[in-house]
Protein backbone atom coordinates (compact mmCIF):
# COMPACT_ATOMS: atom_id res chain seq x y z
CA UNK A 1 0.00 0.00 0.00
CA UNK A 2 1.11 3.72 -0.84
CA UNK A 3 1.28 6.10 2.25
CA UNK A 4 -0.78 8.75 2.14
CA UNK A 5 -0.65 12.18 3.95
CA UNK A 6 -4.22 13.45 5.08
CA UNK A 7 -4.13 15.85 2.52
CA UNK A 8 -3.36 13.24 -0.24
CA UNK A 9 -6.24 11.16 0.65
CA UNK A 10 -8.49 14.84 0.93
CA UNK A 11 -7.80 15.74 -2.83
CA UNK A 12 -8.54 11.56 -3.46
CA UNK A 13 -11.83 12.42 -1.80
CA UNK A 14 -12.50 15.71 -4.45
CA UNK A 15 -13.88 12.99 -6.47
CA UNK A 16 -16.69 11.85 -4.75
CA UNK A 17 -19.70 14.02 -5.64
CA UNK A 18 -22.74 15.49 -3.72
CA UNK A 19 -25.17 13.96 -5.12
CA UNK A 20 -27.77 16.38 -6.84
CA UNK A 21 -25.45 19.12 -6.51
CA UNK A 22 -22.56 20.42 -8.68
CA UNK A 23 -19.94 20.03 -5.73
CA UNK A 24 -18.32 17.43 -4.07
CA UNK A 25 -18.32 16.28 -0.30
CA UNK A 26 -14.87 18.07 0.34
CA UNK A 27 -16.04 21.19 -1.08
CA UNK A 28 -19.21 21.54 0.19
CA UNK A 29 -17.39 20.74 3.85
CA UNK A 30 -18.31 17.26 4.63
CA UNK A 31 -15.00 16.00 4.99
CA UNK A 32 -14.52 17.11 8.69
CA UNK A 33 -10.89 15.52 9.53
CA UNK A 34 -9.06 12.44 8.36
CA UNK A 35 -6.68 10.09 10.66
CA UNK A 36 -3.85 7.68 8.98
CA UNK A 37 -3.02 5.03 11.54
CA UNK A 38 -0.76 2.50 9.68
CA UNK A 39 -2.23 1.14 7.17
CA UNK A 40 -5.71 2.35 7.78
CA UNK A 41 -7.83 5.81 7.14
CA UNK A 42 -10.35 6.80 8.89
CA UNK A 43 -12.66 9.69 7.45
CA UNK A 44 -14.44 11.59 9.58
CA UNK A 45 -17.59 12.07 7.19
CA UNK A 46 -20.79 15.49 8.54
CA UNK A 47 -23.21 15.45 5.51
CA UNK A 48 -25.60 18.07 5.69
CA UNK A 49 -28.00 15.89 5.26
CA UNK A 50 -29.93 12.71 6.76
CA UNK A 51 -31.35 11.22 3.11
CA UNK A 52 -29.98 7.43 4.00
CA UNK A 53 -29.98 6.57 0.31
CA UNK A 54 -27.67 9.89 -0.49
CA UNK A 55 -25.64 9.07 2.82
CA UNK A 56 -25.00 5.85 1.97
CA UNK A 57 -24.05 6.81 -1.93
CA UNK A 58 -21.24 9.09 -0.85
CA UNK A 59 -20.10 6.67 1.65
CA UNK A 60 -19.40 3.87 -1.08
CA UNK A 61 -18.17 6.80 -3.05
CA UNK A 62 -15.12 7.49 -0.47
CA UNK A 63 -14.98 3.73 -0.60
CA UNK A 64 -14.48 3.31 -3.90
CA UNK A 65 -12.47 6.61 -4.31
CA UNK A 66 -9.72 5.30 -1.77
CA UNK A 67 -9.57 1.82 -2.64
CA UNK A 68 -8.80 2.87 -6.13
CA UNK A 69 -6.03 4.23 -4.94
CA UNK A 70 -5.32 0.65 -3.45
CA UNK A 71 -6.12 1.95 0.53
CA UNK A 72 -7.83 -1.70 1.58
CA UNK A 73 -8.78 -0.56 4.93
CA UNK A 74 -11.36 2.60 5.07
CA UNK A 75 -13.48 3.37 7.97
CA UNK A 76 -16.04 5.79 7.72
CA UNK A 77 -17.33 7.64 10.61
CA UNK A 78 -20.33 9.82 9.93
CA UNK A 79 -22.48 12.28 12.20
CA UNK A 80 -25.82 13.59 11.02
CA UNK A 81 -26.48 17.15 11.49
CA UNK A 82 -29.13 18.27 9.34
CA UNK A 83 -32.70 16.61 8.17
CA UNK A 84 -32.56 17.78 4.57
CA UNK A 85 -35.99 18.46 4.11
CA UNK A 86 -35.61 21.22 7.21
CA UNK A 87 -32.63 22.33 5.38
CA UNK A 88 -34.60 23.34 2.29
CA UNK A 89 -36.47 25.69 4.59
CA UNK A 90 -33.57 28.25 4.86
CA UNK A 91 -32.68 30.83 2.32
CA UNK A 92 -29.27 30.90 1.63
CA UNK A 93 -26.44 33.59 2.60
CA UNK A 94 -24.95 34.38 0.10
CA UNK A 95 -23.08 37.53 -0.29
CA UNK A 96 -21.29 39.05 2.35
CA UNK A 97 -23.51 42.25 2.34
CA UNK A 98 -26.15 40.23 4.00
CA UNK A 99 -27.51 42.47 6.89
CA UNK A 100 -28.11 40.88 10.48
CA UNK A 101 -31.50 41.40 10.08
CA UNK A 102 -31.35 39.67 7.05
CA UNK A 103 -29.15 36.81 8.48
CA UNK A 104 -31.51 35.93 11.09
CA UNK A 105 -34.37 35.61 8.59
CA UNK A 106 -32.18 33.15 7.11
CA UNK A 107 -31.92 30.92 10.24
CA UNK A 108 -35.41 31.69 11.76
CA UNK A 109 -37.74 32.15 9.33
CA UNK A 110 -40.61 34.53 9.54
CA UNK A 111 -43.30 32.44 12.05
CA UNK A 112 -44.85 34.80 14.24
CA UNK A 113 -43.56 32.47 17.58
CA UNK A 114 -39.90 31.25 17.78
CA UNK A 115 -39.24 27.30 18.82
CA UNK A 116 -39.21 27.60 22.44
CA UNK A 117 -42.87 29.59 22.12
CA UNK A 118 -44.27 26.44 19.74
CA UNK A 119 -43.03 24.34 22.67
CA UNK A 120 -44.90 25.47 25.03
CA UNK A 121 -47.68 26.07 23.74
CA UNK A 122 -47.24 22.34 22.76
CA UNK A 123 -47.68 21.65 26.41
CA UNK A 124 -50.65 24.14 27.26
CA UNK A 125 -48.63 26.75 28.16
CA UNK A 126 -49.29 30.41 26.96
CA UNK A 127 -45.76 32.04 26.26
CA UNK A 128 -44.50 35.36 26.66
CA UNK A 129 -43.99 37.56 24.33
CA UNK A 130 -40.81 37.26 22.64
CA UNK A 131 -38.65 40.42 23.40
CA UNK A 132 -35.52 39.30 22.86
CA UNK A 133 -36.11 38.93 18.99
CA UNK A 134 -37.64 42.93 19.01
CA UNK A 135 -34.48 43.30 20.88
CA UNK A 136 -32.25 41.50 18.33
CA UNK A 137 -33.79 43.16 15.35
CA UNK A 138 -33.81 46.45 16.72
CA UNK A 139 -37.26 47.02 16.46
CA UNK A 140 -39.02 47.87 19.94
CA UNK A 141 -42.74 46.72 20.14
CA UNK A 142 -44.99 48.98 20.04
CA UNK A 143 -47.66 50.10 17.92
CA UNK A 144 -46.74 49.85 14.10
CA UNK A 145 -43.91 48.34 15.05
CA UNK A 146 -44.01 44.33 14.32
CA UNK A 147 -41.61 41.79 16.27
CA UNK A 148 -39.55 41.05 12.57
CA UNK A 149 -39.47 44.65 10.97
CA UNK A 150 -35.72 45.55 10.56
CA UNK A 151 -34.45 47.97 13.25
CA UNK A 152 -31.15 49.26 14.26
CA UNK A 153 -30.26 46.92 16.51
CA UNK A 154 -29.39 46.08 20.34
CA UNK A 155 -29.78 49.18 22.13
CA UNK A 156 -27.28 51.82 23.73
CA UNK A 157 -27.15 49.58 27.12
CA UNK A 158 -24.76 46.60 26.82
CA UNK A 159 -24.59 43.75 28.96
CA UNK A 160 -21.60 43.93 31.43
CA UNK A 161 -19.88 40.78 32.56
CA UNK A 162 -20.38 40.13 36.27
CA UNK A 163 -17.67 40.92 38.83
CA UNK A 164 -15.91 39.12 40.89
CA UNK A 165 -11.98 37.82 41.86
CA UNK A 166 -9.99 37.33 38.89
CA UNK A 167 -6.72 35.43 38.68
CA UNK A 168 -3.41 37.51 36.62
CA UNK A 169 -3.90 38.57 32.70
CA UNK A 170 -3.79 35.21 30.50
CA UNK A 171 -5.38 31.93 30.34
CA UNK A 172 -2.78 29.66 31.27
CA UNK A 173 -3.14 27.81 34.76
CA UNK A 174 -0.19 26.91 36.45
CA UNK A 175 -1.68 26.86 39.95
CA UNK A 176 -0.39 24.32 42.64
CA UNK A 177 -3.83 22.13 42.67
CA UNK A 178 -3.95 20.93 38.76
CA UNK A 179 -7.68 21.16 37.28
CA UNK A 180 -7.78 17.71 34.58
CA UNK A 181 -10.20 18.99 32.78
CA UNK A 182 -8.73 22.70 31.77
CA UNK A 183 -5.81 20.18 30.35
CA UNK A 184 -8.30 19.04 27.53
CA UNK A 185 -7.79 20.80 24.65
CA UNK A 186 -10.21 19.39 21.40
CA UNK A 187 -7.45 21.43 18.96
CA UNK A 188 -4.78 18.55 20.08
CA UNK A 189 -4.27 16.28 16.81
CA UNK A 190 -1.70 13.96 19.16
CA UNK A 191 -4.14 13.59 21.96
CA UNK A 192 -6.54 10.15 22.19
CA UNK A 193 -9.88 11.41 20.83
CA UNK A 194 -13.00 10.04 19.39
CA UNK A 195 -15.85 11.61 17.45
CA UNK A 196 -18.58 9.41 16.59
CA UNK A 197 -22.71 9.36 16.69
CA UNK A 198 -25.07 7.39 18.17
CA UNK A 199 -29.32 6.47 17.87
CA UNK A 200 -31.10 6.56 20.63
CA UNK A 201 -35.06 6.24 20.34
CA UNK A 202 -35.54 9.20 17.88
CA UNK A 203 -32.60 11.20 19.30
CA UNK A 204 -29.14 11.46 17.25
CA UNK A 205 -26.25 11.69 19.83
CA UNK A 206 -23.13 13.24 18.76
CA UNK A 207 -20.52 11.74 21.03
CA UNK A 208 -17.02 13.45 21.55
CA UNK A 209 -14.27 12.74 24.24
CA UNK A 210 -10.66 13.09 25.11
CA UNK A 211 -8.62 11.15 27.31
CA UNK A 212 -6.52 13.05 29.64
CA UNK A 213 -2.70 12.65 29.32
CA UNK A 214 -2.56 10.52 32.43
CA UNK A 215 -4.52 8.36 30.50
CA UNK A 216 -7.36 7.33 32.98
CA UNK A 217 -9.93 10.18 32.79
CA UNK A 218 -11.87 10.29 29.50
CA UNK A 219 -13.68 13.90 28.94
CA UNK A 220 -17.17 13.64 26.98
CA UNK A 221 -19.22 15.91 25.34
CA UNK A 222 -22.22 14.36 23.98
CA UNK A 223 -24.80 16.48 22.08
CA UNK A 224 -28.44 14.96 21.60
CA UNK A 225 -30.58 16.05 18.55
CA UNK A 226 -33.59 15.68 16.49
CA UNK A 227 -36.53 17.22 14.18
CA UNK A 228 -38.72 20.04 15.97
CA UNK A 229 -41.82 19.60 14.87
CA UNK A 230 -43.93 22.18 17.33
CA UNK A 231 -44.71 24.76 14.01
CA UNK A 232 -48.46 24.83 14.43
CA UNK A 233 -48.73 24.89 11.08
CA UNK A 234 -46.11 27.25 10.05
CA UNK A 235 -47.24 29.79 13.11
CA UNK A 236 -43.55 28.77 14.30
CA UNK A 237 -40.33 29.94 12.69
CA UNK A 238 -38.29 26.79 12.43
CA UNK A 239 -35.17 25.99 14.76
CA UNK A 240 -32.37 26.15 12.67
CA UNK A 241 -30.59 22.86 14.44
CA UNK A 242 -34.22 20.89 15.60
CA UNK A 243 -34.39 20.08 19.66
CA UNK A 244 -30.85 20.37 20.81
CA UNK A 245 -29.78 18.94 24.69
CA UNK A 246 -26.04 19.00 25.52
CA UNK A 247 -24.46 16.62 28.43
CA UNK A 248 -20.51 16.48 29.64
CA UNK A 249 -19.15 13.75 31.64
CA UNK A 250 -15.88 12.00 32.73
CA UNK A 251 -15.65 8.47 32.78
CA UNK A 252 -12.63 6.55 34.80
CA UNK A 253 -11.46 4.06 32.36
CA UNK A 254 -9.83 1.82 35.54
CA UNK A 255 -12.57 1.69 37.66
CA UNK A 256 -15.19 1.47 34.45
CA UNK A 257 -17.34 3.94 35.92
CA UNK A 258 -18.89 7.56 35.17
CA UNK A 259 -17.72 9.97 38.00
CA UNK A 260 -18.89 13.31 37.00
CA UNK A 261 -21.99 14.25 34.64
CA UNK A 262 -23.13 17.69 34.03
CA UNK A 263 -25.61 19.40 31.74
CA UNK A 264 -29.10 21.30 31.85
CA UNK A 265 -31.38 17.66 31.14
CA UNK A 266 -34.15 16.33 32.90
CA UNK A 267 -32.66 12.66 32.34
CA UNK A 268 -29.20 11.51 32.38
CA UNK A 269 -29.84 8.11 31.51
CA UNK A 270 -30.19 8.29 27.87
CA UNK A 271 -26.76 10.12 27.57
CA UNK A 272 -24.91 7.56 29.73
CA UNK A 273 -26.25 5.00 27.49
CA UNK A 274 -25.36 6.46 24.52
CA UNK A 275 -21.94 7.00 25.83
CA UNK A 276 -21.84 3.37 26.60
CA UNK A 277 -22.77 2.55 23.06
CA UNK A 278 -20.18 4.61 22.18
CA UNK A 279 -17.11 3.04 23.70
CA UNK A 280 -18.24 -0.22 22.77
CA UNK A 281 -18.26 0.51 18.80
CA UNK A 282 -15.18 1.97 19.57
CA UNK A 283 -13.25 -0.84 21.20
CA UNK A 284 -15.02 -3.22 18.47
CA UNK A 285 -13.51 -1.02 16.23
CA UNK A 286 -10.36 -1.23 17.81
CA UNK A 287 -10.37 -4.97 17.88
Amino acid sequence: MIAFSPEQVRDLLRQVPYPGFSCDIVSAGFVKDIDINGPSVVVHFTPNSTNTGKIEQMESGIHDALERAEIEDVRITTSLPFDEDDMALRKPITTEDDSDYTIDRALTGDGAMNPLQAELREDGIVPEVDVLRADMSGAAPGPGVGVNDPGVGLGEDEPQPFEGPSGPPGEDYDGALPVFQWEIDPHDSSAESVETSILVDDWEVRVWWQVHSGGELVYASLQAMHDDGADHDGAARPHPVGRSAAVNLVFDRGREAVVAIYGTVKDFRPFVEAFRRALVAQSDNEE
